[in-house]
């Protein structure tokens, strides 16, 4: 009874603290960094051991590490549903936020859009090659690597299933796990503590998770396959909006064609307006193709998921993460995740580049994202950029 009361019970004070870092602290990951100072140093929620655990655990899971972090910490040191609602509301402010920038959006002439966009497209094309250097610089360091990347890219062009090339990547480096380095890219701690099973964690994640289905298919029934499809890519994104991103392009451009092309590029670029994660473009769509409650959805489902999952198996976390398969078949994913970032950033470039200048941009973004210039800043240049030289001086 004492572990279900723990973990049924709200903590407000980390909600809100939650929330207030949401509303105010930009970064993305960068933002660890003041998690650790807010959540280790000033409040104590937990030991910097146990913090320095829970990045470790979400860098091996799929889903935003940050997001999935704030959860981790909250449910160690207040129980399920205090870490749950925590991680939510970090991300809350920045679904506001975007669901207003898609009502402007939708309300805003076409022809504006394109001139305040123009120069701000080939920030999309710079974030994924900037994404596929830090994967290939961090994790192909190998023939084995570089051979399975090739046939991973090459895959994604002829227009093979997207799913399909991760099945196949992860278990050819299962097969082949002998060719691969026997050092461990995650952080390897083995427990010899008995091993906690958290049934009541198990209960109520479920019980979250089908209110929420049942929710939306009362509310909004048509965009359930749409909901289904986010949460499916949730747990193949590794690594977070450098993953999901090319994903949601593959199902939400491509396949599903719910949105177009230009509009995807622009919800990128908003995205990158709020504080929360880039991952709140899901929320853009939501609202684009449907109302501001199909976007809290998208949202619920985008991040809800994964932060449950994150919750459940982190007692199992230094049991596992020692296993030579699961390590192997990881490094696989890694391997056509980076190969997927590559092939997008081939399919985007004649789209965003059209142009001399869209070219400057593009090598202005790059190097901002290399220094790690701030991503507010950068756009803000880029927009006032754009306006002085396509609306202004009319150089398109």
């Amino acid at each position: 009874m004492q572990n279900l009361s723990k973990n049924i019970t709200l903590n407000f004070e980390f909600i809100i603290r939650c929330l207030v870092i949401g509303s105010t602290v930009f970064g993305g990951l960068a933002m660890i960094s003041y998690l650790k100072e807010e959540f280790v140093l000033k409040k104590g929620y937990v030991a910097e051991d146990d913090f320095l655990k829970g990045i470790a655990l979400t860098q091996l899971l799929p889903g935003p590490i940050m997001i999935n972090l704030v959860g981790y910490v909250g449910y160690r040191r207040f129980g399920f549903l205090t870490g749950l609602i925590g991680a939510l509301a970090l991300v809350f402010p920045s679904v506001i936020l975007i669901s207003i920038l898609a009502y402007f959006y939708k309300s805003i002439n076409i022809s504006t859009i394109d001139l305040l966009f123009h120069g701000l497209k080939p920030f999309v094309v710079a974030f994924f090659i900037s994404a596929f250097l830090n994967f290939y610089k961090k994790y192909i360091d190998i023939n084995f690597g570089r051979i399975l990347l090739l046939l991973s890219i090459i895959s994604y062009m002829v227009g093979i299933n997207i799913f399909l090339v991760f099945l196949l990547s992860f278990s050819i480096s299962i097969l082949f796990r002998n060719f691969l380095p026997e050092r461990n890219i995650f952080s390897d701690v083995i427990s010899k503590k008995k091993l906690y099973i958290p049934k009541i964690e198990f209960i109520i994640g479920i019980i979250a998770l089908s209110l929420l289905v049942i929710s939306a298919y009362i509310i909004t029934p048509n965009l359930i396959p749409f909901y289904c499809k986010i949460t499916q890519i949730s747990f193949l994104a590794f690594g977070g909006a450098q993953v999901a991103l090319p994903l949601y392009q593959k199902t939400f451009v491509d396949s599903m064609k719910i949105i177009s092309q230009e509009n995807f590029l622009d919800a990128i670029v908003l995205s990158q307006i709020t504080p929360g994660p880039i991952l709140c473009v899901t929320s853009f769509i939501g609202f684009f193709i449907g109302s501001f409650s199909a976007a809290l959805f998208s949202f619920l489902f985008t991040f809800m998921p994964s932060i449950v999952f994150t919750i459940i198996v982190s007692p199992f976390y230094e049991r596992i993460s020692h296993l030579s398969w699961i390590r192997s078949g990881i490094f696989g994913l890694l391997i056509a995740l980076t190969g997927l970032l590559a092939s997008m950033s081939i399919i985007y470039f004649p789209m965003a580049v059209k142009d001399p200048l869209s070219f400057i941009f593009l090598i202005i973004f790059l190097v901002g994202l290399y220094k790690k210039v701030n991503i507010v800043l950068l756009i803000s240049v880029a927009i006032l950029g754009s306006f002085i030289l396509f609306g202004i001086l009319h150089l398109y």
